[in-house]
């Protein structure tokens, strides 16, 4: 009324809110005056006269559409006045679309309101009420246009736009239709509320689709970065492990000693392949290499020779890796580290298995110091990019099309790509090869999987946006698309990974990336331009809401599970209600459990009182809270954890919980404290580490002297051979003589003496002289005769009775038979040292097991051993002996046995203390190697 008052009385104010903004056209004006009418008559209950009164907007509403449709002129525009203002109006006095459009739904839905008796039903008061939420929705939209300044919102392309107080009333009447229909309707109300709420929704998503794709976009780059950084700390892990590896054994002595022989060996190949330090280095480091799946080792002198390798064919070449980089000057600088994959020099099995000369390789390299400390070779160890680099890449792989891939400084891919067979069929790479250094990441300018041409060849094409960015060192993210090396437009995040001198790439299509968005805005738009209000449409989306919804609670569930710190939420009364797999690691309560309880009822009561008090103060003043405190597990143990909570806030800032944090530290304190303890006590631990090594260097030096002793041991044998064998053939001569009675009986004495001093002598230059490492069948049984004999004598000293029991259906076994008697002395010599008093007894067993094993069993009355002593008796270096022993006797022992094929281990039984020997009674051996080293 007061528009129309203001057309008639020439009062713009009241047409026009602003000059620069479109005024409400007459027709407009009419169309709401008729829409009230009809309104007042429906609530004085005259259905009739309201229906009659609603067809006017609804007339006025389709001619409009028919002129802007059709392109005519209806003349119904000035019909009732002529126009005196035209601000915004693509012809003068004509109403806007969007305004048409709300004419007819207001006056569809004021005829289907009316109660008529006997006639009105459920359905056309919902139908009703879905055209009051249109009319809510589109009239919030204009509204938004304006208050945001996007005009499409209010006006459709050129022709004229809807007033702000005409978006005004729509909104009004909306709400009047929605209630008016609401209090006529059988219906359930949250039915009808549900209805409304989700048409303006999805009406509304259109005003706010530019912000919803910025968020898109930031979980989009938020998503890619988040792989990308997963990626690189398994690559951390991988990385720092294989060096700590390389380093320890570089290191070890075994390794280091015959690595300093090696490097002052001279250079030719065939000293180098001569030198007996290659196959004992070769023997202690090929364990190593079927361990940890490397492919290969390398010893490398100051001048770049390869002085061992496990390939015999590099022994005496130039390295590989002396003029690539700066990486062995690295190494021989001190630096232990892995190269990216390059090229081989020797032919290596990929893929197929065919041997390819040119196949990848990484090496991880780390230096060989002498006792100076100074850097005199590196140790490479070879690495295989497809068992450990390519592999961890790929636990960065996301949806269909995502690919984690590394690449160097010249553009060339480090890693196997996923798309290969992609490759292969564009002629990218050759059928059955490998990605590997065989593929630039160039951008093509073309799509190559749409069969398009690229107008550069492969060699002139330039790198991806992404690849020279991170080759200059530029760490970044593009979420809006680039071109990847097939041309395929994608998005990613990447980085240049100083470690191994790589860069590494996140990606991902960019049309799987922003499918569910696209999805959304485009069903939006359909609905919009559609204006289907069933609640099937609307119930539709929901659901697909919802499964989105769920989707990303499983996703966001499936992050905190692999989070490595513990993650939780909990309630204003503290009690949980969600926990993640890492907290459950580290309180040992299940979520069941876990659930049933207040978050301080876990904490230590000694350290209750002390938090609840922060905690309290915290929680008042709405802010974060700190702290470190002890919590009891589901085991009763006590571990201490910092933690850190956060209020969680709804959307009018209140407090509707807190999520926190928890993280193990009880390393970390118990490290703290002992670094307290340390300092305090420094000058202990210094007098204690000293006594430590003095004691380690006698038992080395003991060692030394036992090995110089088997040495000594074989000349003294040969010296004192030579005379004994002239003192028996002169007692022959003397045979020979007229000798009296007794004078004969005492020189076949002497003969007999003489011939056991010999047999003693040969038993021991055999069991000193150097093992050959050769195999042959021997007799157990006999073995052990021979070593008892050598030890009898200090037997009948000490008062030690020896008992033998000896299964006389041993077969004999294919063994080395010096290394079997070094077994059965050590274990005898043991029994003996541990017999103190004069009553000793020790019995020596040997058996069939089970028709495939040899049982040697050597009881002993001794002292025994305590149950630590039972865990650590193998172990090298460690002895019960004092300065005594060398702690290397029985850890010889174990490694003989199990280089046979057998076992060994002790126990107490009774007043005996027992080890047994397994061996297999058909046994052929391999790698055993040379045992030189004797008690």
């Amino acid at each position: 009324m007061l528009v129309l008052f203001g057309w008639h009385t020439n009062r713009p104010i009241l047409i026009q809110v602003d000059l620069e903004w479109t005024p409400m056209q007459y027709n407009t004006a009419l169309g709401f005056l008729a829409c009230g009418v009809a309104g007042t008559l429906a609530y004085f209950s005259r259905p009739r006269s309201s229906s009659a009164i609603s067809l006017i907007p609804i007339l006025l509403g389709s001619l409009t559409l028919i002129e802007y449709v059709i392109g005519v002129n209806l003349f119904i525009d000035d019909f009732f006045f002529e126009h005196y203002i035209t601000t915004g109006s693509s012809h003068i006095g004509r109403m806007a679309p969007n305004t048409a459009i709300c004419f007819i739904l207001a006056g569809a839905s004021l005829i289907l309101s009316c109660p008529f008796p006997n006639s009105s039903s459920r359905r056309q008061f919902f139908v009703a009420t879905l055209g009051g939420a249109l009319l809510i929705s589109l009239s919030l939209i204009a509204a938004l246009g304006y208050l945001t300044g996007h005009e499409s919102f209010f006006g459709w392309g050129s022709m004229t736009r809807m007033a702000i107080h005409t978006t005004t009333a729509f909104f009004i009447l909306g709400i009047g239709l929605v209630a008016s229909s609401m209090e006529h309707s059988k219906a359930e109300k949250s039915v009808i509320v549900f209805s409304i709420i989700t048409m303006s929704s999805v009406m509304l998503t259109v005003t706010v689709l530019a912000v919803m794709q910025s968020a898109v976009e930031r979980d989009v780059k938020s998503t890619l970065q988040a792989s990308l950084a997963r990626t690189l700390t398994e690559l951390d892990i991988w990385r720092i492990g294989v060096i700590r590896n390389s380093s320890t054994w570089s290191e070890f002595p075994g390794v280091k000693e015959n690595a300093l022989a090696l490097l002052n060996a001279p250079r030719s190949k065939q000293s180098l392949l001569a030198h007996p330090s290659g196959e004992k280095l070769d023997s202690l480091l090929r364990p190593i290499m079927e361990r940890f799946e490397y492919d290969g080792y390398i010893l490398i002198s100051p001048d770049y020779t390869n002085t061992a390798s496990m390939l015999k064919g590099n022994i005496g070449k130039k390295n590989i890796l002396a003029d690539v980089k700066n990486y062995l000057p690295r190494a021989f600088a001190g630096e232990t580290f892995i190269t990216p994959p390059l090229k081989s020099e020797i032919p290596l099995h990929v893929l197929s298995g065919d041997a390819n000369r040119r196949a990848p390789t990484m090496f991880s390299l780390a230096p060989v110091h002498d006792d100076e400390g100074n850097v005199i070779g590196v140790l490479a160890f070879r690495l295989s990019p497809f068992k450990n680099f390519t592999p961890i890449l790929r636990l960065g792989i996301l949806g269909r099309t995502g690919e984690t891939y590394a690449f160097d400084a010249s553009g060339q891919m480090l890693s196997e790509s996923r798309f290969t067979h992609q490759l292969e069929q564009i002629g990218l790479i050759p059928a059955g090869s490998s990605s590997i250094l065989n593929i630039e990441v160039n951008d093509p300018g073309v799509n190559l999987l749409k069969g398009m041409t690229p107008s550069l060849p492969r060699d002139k094409q330039p790198l991806t946006l992404m690849a020279g960015q991170a080759i200059q060192g530029k760490k970044g993210s593009n979420i809006t698309g680039y071109r990847d090396y097939r041309g395929v437009t994608v998005v990613g995040s990447w980085v240049w990974y100083d470690p191994m001198d790589m860069g590494i790439a996140t990606e991902i299509d960019l049309q799987e990336m922003y499918e569910s968005y696209n999805f959304f805005r485009n069903a939006v738009l359909f609905l919009q331009v559609s204006m289907i209000g069933l609640l099937i449409v609307f119930a539709t989306q929901l659901g697909r809401r919802r499964r989105e919804l769920t989707q990303k609670e499983t996703m966001f569930r499936a992050i905190a599970d692999a989070s490595p710190i513990g993650l939780y939420k909990i309630d204003c009364s503290g009690r949980y209600i969600y926990v993640n797999e890492k907290w459950r690691d580290i309180t040992g309560i299940s979520q069941e459990d876990a659930l049933k309880i207040q978050w301080f009822k876990t904490i230590q009561s000694e350290d209750q009182g002390r938090i609840l008090e922060s905690w309290n103060i915290a929680v008042q003043q709405g802010k974060p809270f700190e702290a470190e405190y002890r919590i009891k597990t589901k085991e009763r143990n006590s571990i201490w954890v910092r933690a850190h909570v956060s209020p969680d806030r709804d959307e009018n800032d209140k407090i509707i919980g807190h999520i926190g944090t928890i993280a193990d530290v009880t390393a970390r304190i118990a490290n703290e404290r002992q670094l307290k303890l340390y300092s305090e006590n420094l000058e202990q631990l210094v007098a204690e580490r000293t006594r430590e090594l003095n004691q380690t260097f006698k038992q080395l030096l003991h060692s030394e002297k036992l090995a110089s002793l088997g040495r000594i041991t074989g000349s003294i044998s040969h010296e004192f051979n030579n005379p004994l064998q002239g003192i028996r053939n002169i007692i022959e001569i003397l045979n020979d003589a007229n000798l009296s009675k007794d004078e004969h009986r005492l020189s076949l004495l002497a003969k007999k003496e003489c011939d056991r001093l010999a047999d003693m002598i040969r038993n021991l230059r055999d069991f000193y002289k150097p093992s050959t490492g050769q195999t042959s069948a021997i007799d157990i049984n006999h073995c052990i005769e021979g070593v008892l004999a050598l030890q009898m004598k200090s037997f009948d000293r000490k008062g030690i009775k020896v008992q033998k029991h000896f299964s006389d259906s041993l077969p004999k076994i294919e063994a080395i038979e010096d290394q079997i008697k070094q077994v059965i002395w050590n274990l005898v010599q043991n029994a003996s040292d541990a017999i103190s008093d004069n009553n000793g007894e020790i019995i020596v067993s040997t058996e069939m097991q089970n028709s495939d094993t040899i049982l040697i069993t050597i009881n002993d009355t001794g002292a025994g051993l305590s149950d630590i002593d039972k865990k650590l008796i193998f172990d090298p270096f460690f002895t019960t002996k004092g300065v005594d022993g060398t702690g290397l006797g029985l850890s010889i022992c174990y490694s003989i046995v199990q280089a046979h094929g057998g076992n060994i281990n002790v126990e107490e039984t009774g007043k005996y203390t027992t080890f047994t020997v397994t061996l297999p009674a058909s046994h052929a051996l391999a790698n055993v190697g040379d045992r030189n080293s004797k008690l």
